[in-house]
Formats: structure tokens, C-alpha cells, sequence
């Protein structure tokens, strides 16, 4: 068998070749372990979980308004009714937090601490209050939809349709 050689062609030493292509496969997986190491963007969840809170405390004392009226404020035939869908509406709104908190795992923040204060806004002031607060969660939540993986994407989506239809109710 006869090999032909061009007098300007230098020899290809196999070290060189196997070094840079076992450099080309090893350097996706050590960018991929670096990058990894990078600080993460907070998940969209924890500011949902928070929102979520703060509502079910914000509604927790607008029941008790409407139960339990501030002095000087006059009784409504409809505040106990009112105050019962409340409480519906607040235990609605801690069971989101749990359940976002569920899905989050280690990240989830804590849940803040349960207690019943005074009423400290008039019963339609609190109403008000909590219509807006359940608008502006439905909103937030309804936004994050479209970036969200479809489990999350699922829970969220009929979390902002609860806080829209409590709000269509509390109307």
C-alpha cells in the first residue's frame, strides 16, 4: 500500500487533537456547573404567597369590622352576612398561601402569625379595602401566568380566578 505525501503537509500529532477535543465536550458541562452557581431570580410564587398572606389578614379584620363595628359606627342588618363570607374569603386567601408555599418547598417564606386584632377601619372602609386587595391579587396573579410551567401556571391561574370571583361576591 503506497501512502501519498505532499512535501508541504505537516504531520498531525493525535495529543494536540485529542486535548482540544476533550477541552470542546468538557467546556458545556463546566459552563453549565458555573452558571448553575450563579444567584437565581427569586421565584414569581414568593411574592404571591406573600400577597396572599396580607389579604387573608386584611380580610381577616374586615370580617371583624363588619362583625364587630368600631364604636361610633353604626350596626348593618347585613354585617353578619357579610362578615361570613368574609371569613370565607380569608380562608380561601391562607389556603393559596399554603398551597403556593407547598409548591415552593424550601423557598416558601413563613407564614406570619395568626392573630385577631381591633377593627380599625369603618365596615365599608374594610370592604373597600379588601375589594382592592383581591383585584390587585388577581391581577398580579394573572400576569405571572404565560411565564409559569403548566402545574404552576394551573395553580395559579385558578387561584386569581377565586380572588375574582370572592371579589364578585363581596360586591
Amino acid at each position: 500500500m503506497t501512502r501519498s505525501h505532499r512535501p508541504d503537509a505537516r504531520p498531525v500529532r493525535r495529543r494536540p487533537v485529542l486535548v482540544g477535543f476533550t477541552a470542546a465536550l468538557a467546556l458545556p458541562a463546566v459552563a453549565g456547573t458555573v452558571a448553575g452557581c450563579a444567584d437565581k431570580a427569586p421565584d414569581p410564587l414568593i411574592a404571591l404567597v406573600n400577597q396572599a398572606y396580607s389579604d387573608a389578614t386584611l380580610i381577616d379584620s374586615a370580617a371583624q369590622a363588619w362583625q364587630n363595628p368600631p364604636a361610633g359606627q353604626p350596626d348593618r342588618p347585613t354585617g353578619p352576612i357579610t362578615a361570613a363570607l368574609l371569613n370565607e374569603a380569608g380562608q380561601a386567601r391562607r389556603t393559596h398561601a399554603e398551597q403556593m408555599a407547598r409548591e415552593l418547598g424550601d423557598d416558601a417564606p413563613p407564614a406570619p402569625p395568626a392573630g385577631q386584632g381591633a377593627p380599625t377601619q369603618a365596615p365599608t372602609a374594610a370592604l373597600t379595602a379588601v375589594l382592592n386587595a383581591l383585584d390587585a391579587s388577581q391581577r398580579a396573579a394573572a400576569a405571572l401566568v404565560p411565564g409559569l410551567s403548566r402545574h404552576q401556571a394551573a395553580l395559579v391561574g385558578s387561584l386569581a380566578a377565586c380572588c375574582g370571583a370572592y371579589r364578585s361576591v363581596l360586591l
